[in-house]
């Protein structure tokens, strides 16, 4: 999938990529996307993944256009269109690395796109104006004829559980994944807890499966959320 990245950095999806994976509705808002991506990938994926694999990931994902791969990007084989030098191309095909390729499709595109669907699901419901804060498409509008607009409630409640039953259990098993493939992961190297150190066999992976609950509720005094949206 060739895809110009129109954020002015390396990011490892495309507002393409997200719509492709995420459950949204045909008609999703690709500016709320694109401007939600780099927010996800920091806030998620990054602590996720562990700063060297990311950044060696969505360096390698991406390739500005210069006058000496110009030509090639632009034939048949790449984007078959005219291309313009100082655009950052953005494929999975740029990625040699088979290991890292598996680790997209098999875990990281899908994690990738419900995180950026979620930083992008506040945004979505209101947005910043001259005016003040205003929500997209108030309720009001629409009862009695359709779709409505959700009410904060409503939206809480979808964040938490979108949090909870999607992205944590994501992560959980993407980690367990690169936990048990981790000779091909060196850079995944920020969880050293997630290791049992052994001086004769180096790192185990005895505790493979403890990241498979992580996504459990943890209570916060009455409140069934560990979000940190709690001043919406």
């Amino acid at each position: 999938m060739f895809r110009i990245n129109q954020l002015p950095r390396n990011v490892l999806i495309t507002p393409d990529e997200v719509i492709a994976q995420a459950n949204v509705a045909q008609n999703p808002g690709e500016d709320v996307i694109l401007k939600s991506i780099q927010t996800a990938e920091e806030r998620f994926i990054k602590p996720a993944i562990c700063r060297d694999l990311y950044d060696s990931f969505r360096n390698q994902k991406n390739e500005e256009i210069t006058d000496v791969n110009k030509a090639l990007l632009e034939g048949e084989e790449y984007f078959n269109t005219p291309l313009e030098i100082g655009e950052i191309a953005n494929a999975i095909e740029f990625v040699e690395d088979e290991w890292l390729v598996k680790l997209w499709k098999e875990h990281l595109w899908k994690l990738t796109a419900e995180a950026v669907i979620y930083i992008a699901t506040i945004p979505n419901w209101s947005r910043f104006s001259a005016a003040g804060e205003m929500i997209n498409n108030p309720k009001t509008i629409t009862e009695g004829s359709g779709s409505a607009s959700a009410d904060l409630a409503e939206l809480k409640f979808k964040l938490t559980k979108q949090q909870q039953d999607i992205i944590d259990p994501l992560i959980a098993s993407m980690k367990e994944f690169l936990i048990l493939n981790q000779g091909h992961y060196p850079l995944f190297n920020c969880h050293r807890e997630l290791y049992d150190s052994d001086d004769s066999k180096g790192i185990s992976v005895s505790r493979k499966t403890a990241w498979v609950h992580v996504y459990e509720r943890r209570r916060r005094g009455n409140h069934d959320c560990d979000c940190d949206y709690d001043h919406y």
